[in-house]
């Protein structure tokens, strides 16, 4: 699937889209969403639940902020909690 102006990628099985007007920035920052694809949540939550408000398993989501914090750097900051699903 493609979204206008942000890029597809998947590393070490998290698939997340990255901002293309971002890209001269790179070495600096990364802003990506991610997906729900390659976590360790189990149903309902799907794979890559991050959230804490939702009853998923606490070890599950700190493995989940783990795996993208492994992809996209060590630092990790969250400026929304929004949910949007592609379709």
């Amino acid at each position: 699937m493609s979204v206008a102006g942000m890029t597809k990628q998947i590393e070490n099985g998290i698939v997340f889209y990255k901002w293309n007007v971002f890209a001269p920035w790179e070495s600096r920052f990364k802003a990506v969403i991610t997906t729900r694809s390659g976590g360790s949540s189990s149903s309902p939550f799907s794979s890559l639940n991050m959230g804490h408000l939702v009853g998923d398993n606490p070890s599950a989501i700190a493995e989940n902020r783990k795996a993208v914090s492994r992809v996209h750097g060590t630092r990790m900051i969250a400026l929304t909690t929004a949910v949007i699903h592609f379709r």
